[in-house]
């Protein structure tokens, strides 16, 4: 069990730390309970691209409950010829990363200005080949200014798998829940600018704003894998707008990465405009793969 306390006001950010490492280049935790209410955890980073994850912090099997402070200006590398062909985004986590069976409860604070060579900028929780079972849930803080290079979720990556997907809730109960200003700079289809959801992932969003995040693929707020599962409820507060994506190739849902003709067809509208706030589309499904209830600001 290992707690961070907020720090007495005359000392400016005194778990500040400065390493370079392999997963969890500021702290590697496993097997406990990590509170950080305070400080900060910047200016780490990982160098091992194809095996470290977590350029700030690394939680395995442990629990990480974040109510203050910053996870700031962290570096995951991506620095091998085999992430640029990763489709499934295998690692990454610039500020923090969760694997195999670990939970992460976010209350207050902020996920800032980090950076992930492949994916998950801000957040990585979860991985799509390891054990599964990881849990997150956001209900206040901040995501905001992070970035992903070769990957999807320039934010937060929902991460799945065969080995049990993670599951995510946003709703703001304690703070206000910001993601914005985050961005990916791949023209992968599948962006997701402020947050991805990956096959075999699922997320529930009631409460939060997501805006002015980029895509250099599609979904520049929001990404969704059309074998994950994602709900969105504006009745509860949730606004997704004026977020921005370059996407110019329609996955439909199991053909090829530029098989666009499908969804042109059937969603002109969504083509033109929707897919710059949220993004998933699958041809001839039968079950229903993400819900948005209520009509969102912005008119889209």
């Amino acid at each position: 069990f290992l707690m961070i306390r907020r720090p007495p006001r005359s000392t400016l950010f005194p778990y500040t730390t400065l390493f370079r490492s392999s997963s969890g280049g500021g702290i590697y935790f496993q097997n406990g309970t990590l509170n950080i209410s305070g400080g900060a955890v910047t200016g780490n980073e990982v160098i091992n691209g194809h095996t470290d994850n977590g350029g700030g912090i690394f939680v395995q099997n442990g629990t990480l409950n974040l109510s203050g402070g910053y996870v700031t200006n962290n570096y995951k590398a991506c620095d091998c010829d085999v992430c640029q062909g990763d489709v499934n985004n295998t690692h990454g986590g610039g500020g923090i990363a969760l694997a195999n069976s670990s939970a992460m409860n976010m209350t207050g604070g902020y996920v800032t200005g980090n950076y992930s060579g492949l994916a998950g900028g801000g957040i990585y929780a979860g991985y799509y080949d390891g054990p599964g079972g990881v849990e997150f849930t956001m209900r206040g803080g901040t995501i905001a200014a992070n970035c992903a290079q070769y990957g999807e979720g320039g934010g937060l990556r929902i991460g799945g798998g065969n080995n049990g997907g993670t599951k995510g809730v946003i709703r703001a109960t304690d703070q206000q829940v910001y993601i914005t200003n985050n961005k990916t700079l791949t023209d992968d289809d599948w962006g997701g600018g402020g947050i991805f959801v990956q096959e075999g992932g699922h997320l529930s969003v009631m409460d939060a704003l997501i805006t002015d995040n980029f895509a250099g693929g599609f979904g520049g707020g929001v990404a969704a894998c059309p074998t994950g599962e994602t709900l969105i409820s504006e009745l509860h507060g949730a606004a997704i707008y004026n977020n921005h994506a370059n996407g110019t190739n329609v996955s439909d849902g199991g053909g090829g990465k530029n098989d666009d003709s499908w969804a042109k067809e059937n969603f002109p509208v969504f083509i033109e405009k929707g897919y710059q706030d949220y993004f998933c589309v699958k041809k001839g499904s039968t079950t229903e793969i993400s819900l948005i209830t209520g009509k969102m600001l912005g008119g889209a």
